[in-house]
């Protein structure tokens, strides 16, 4: 997990080896729809606004100074500085890192991620899931709500028989590797109208 993390990679075991799948901007690998998933077998699960953090602090080993120390990072999502957007903090040791600007860095991935990355989609498919590995990308549209909607894999494995496979990945969107703090995601989680903003209805009439 710590080598992962320091690597920016995902893990991936092959036989005796181990295989490293850069986690950076990529494109989908397939398409999964209603026909290619087991029927009642998609589950989405969203994460909720309190359990986000709109501020991070990297903790990294400064070796400007002698002797070496700690120092904080810290970034902030849109409005926390303000006192608009509710400070959630989340703070993370990473003393394998030794520059300002690298942990500078890693803390603006972290938090654009927690942003934009909570959505969560876990389903059974056919045979078509041994071609899926941890670390792929990979697009979902269902009558559910979801429309070429990206995904990371983070779960691969066959289940039951009859060459049926469990994939469960976490929302992807390329403006996680931003420079900056982003405000909100690229796309929106599903296309269906939201239920706190109903449209005007039309073309009612009343008689007394």
């Amino acid at each position: 997990t710590v080598l992962r993390d320091y690597a920016g990679c995902w893990i991936v075991p092959e036989g005796s080896a181990y295989r490293l799948v850069p986690d950076v901007v990529g494109s989908s690998i397939y398409s999964f729809t209603a026909a290619n998933i087991v029927a009642g077998t998609l589950k989405l699960d969203k994460r909720g606004s309190s359990q986000t953090p709109t501020c991070v602090e990297v903790t990294y080993t400064d070796q400007t100074q002698n002797p070496w120390r700690d120092a904080p990072v810290t970034v902030y999502a849109a409005g926390v500085l303000a006192g608009t957007t509710p400070r959630r903090m989340s703070r993370i040791s990473k003393p394998g890192i030794t520059r300002h600007s690298e942990a500078y860095r890693y803390a603006v991935e972290r938090l654009n991620e927690s942003i934009l990355n909570d959505l969560s989609a876990s389903f059974v498919c056919f045979d078509v899931g041994l071609t899926i590995q941890v670390g792929d990308l990979i697009d979902v549209t269902h009558p559910i709500g979801l429309t070429a909607k990206v995904f990371r894999v983070v779960r691969a494995e066959p289940v039951g028989g009859g060459g049926r496979w469990a994939i469960s990945g976490v929302e992807y969107d390329a403006a996680k590797y931003s420079s900056d703090v982003v405000s909100g995601p690229s796309s929106s989680d599903t296309p269906l109208p939201s239920p706190l903003s109903p449209p005007v209805p039309t073309g009612l009439s009343a008689v007394e």
